[in-house]
């Protein structure tokens, strides 16, 4: 049976170790596909499975996604220079596997590995330069930049630990078979998975019956056929707006508030369905918190772009935007406004909380006052 997906469903669905219900049963994704048909012809090259890339990040805040795997020394984000952590992305190209050895089973229960989150980054790769709007709406210091079909990765980064941070999956280089990793910043054999060092190949015809590392641990021990802490990962493109808010808003609280407001503000102000929007977690970039809000249609539905343009004028649009959101997503009425002291299902209660920490109604309201003059 093959099922199929776009790329970011299929990351929250098919991630090794998921399991989904087939005609009645339970299949368990178990690793990824090296090739379309399933033969990999022996090959061991990771370029088999997919698009090796970074994601980089520097000190300064600024973040982007890099194809390849040869790690920049410093920041290359307008001449920035500052020093970088690089986070090793593989881009699925063939789709995931089950296993010939697992079964599936009576489980009436879906099952998934890790959540799926898009990447937050500065950096935003278009098919044209973005519109940009200095001063939008008539706030002082509000920069915002629309782009039609910018490219946005998604990650699925595996499963989380107790302390709330995932690892990554750990990927077989011969078989294709994948498992989230336990601890972060490991190589080689050390510390695989549980059970990771005796599985067994996907496929019937990969030395069937035997580890699928028996015959060739002691001869590849100094160059393992692995890749270890890999965030799988998939491109998206769609319309993106990037909103570098004014230097008043100084907390990472108050930029959390004000995305999660101004998200939900805008699918309430445009009457769109509230899963047709997300945001990414703010950033802290060039001494000032950067909000990314974006369709969730790949290849974009316009619908971000539309808080820009009418044909009552862009600034008078954002503007209008940016009350409604204070009006009736923070204060709504004055009971609310008095009784609702962090966040409630009626306001800007978040739904990612892997993405959002709780944010605070209130530091939304006052920030937004102040920004508008009221």
């Amino acid at each position: 049976v093959n099922l199929r997906r776009d790329g970011l469903p299929a990351l929250s669905e098919f991630a090794p170790g998921a399991e989904i219900i087939v005609l009645g049963k339970a299949v368990q994704s178990r690793g990824l596909l090296k090739h379309w048909t399933g033969v990999d012809g022996g090959q061991i090259e990771d370029a088999t499975f997919g698009t090796r890339a970074l994601k980089v990040e520097c000190n300064s805040g600024h973040s982007h996604i890099q194809y390849g795997i040869s790690a920049p020394g410093t920041c290359r984000v307008d001449g920035c220079g500052a020093g970088v952590v690089c986070i090793p992305l593989l881009l699925p190209r063939f789709g995931f596997s089950t296993s010939v050895h697992i079964p599936p089973t009576q489980r009436i229960e879906e099952e998934r590995v890790g959540d799926t989150e898009f990447a937050s980054v500065t950096s935003i790769v278009a098919k044209r330069p973005p519109l940009v709007l200095e001063h939008a709406g008539g706030v002082h210091g509000l920069r915002i930049s629309s782009y039609e079909g910018g490219e946005l990765v998604a990650l699925n980064k595996g499963e989380r630990s107790n302390a709330g941070t995932a690892a990554g999956f750990a990927v077989c280089l011969r078989c294709g078979y994948a498992q989230a990793e336990r601890l972060p910043a490991v190589t080689g054999f050390d510390h695989l998975p549980v059970g990771f060092d005796n599985h067994q190949p996907l496929r019937k015809f990969e030395q069937a019956g035997r580890s699928c590392f028996a015959a060739h641990r002691q001869a590849t021990q100094n160059n393992p056929p692995l890749l270890r802490n890999q965030q799988l990962a998939a491109r998206m493109t769609t319309d993106v707006l990037v909103m570098d808010l004014p230097a008043a808003v100084q907390l990472q609280d108050e930029a959390t508030a004000i995305a999660v407001a101004l998200l939900r503000g805008a699918t309430r102000f445009l009457k769109i369905d509230p899963r047709s929007m997300e945001a990414l977690a703010p950033r802290w970039v060039d001494q000032g918190w950067r909000i990314t809000l974006f369709d969730m249609h790949p290849g974009g539905a316009g619908d971000v772009r539309e808080l820009l343009h009418t044909g009552g004028g862009t600034e008078d649009r954002v503007r209008g935007w940016l009350e409604y959101t204070l009006r009736e997503i923070l204060i709504i009425d004055e009971r609310h406004d008095a009784t609702c002291n962090l966040a409630c299902g009626r306001c800007i209660l978040a739904r990612n909380r892997h993405v959002f920490q709780q944010p605070s109604r209130i530091l939304a309201r006052d920030a937004l006052r102040l920004l508008l003059g009221q």
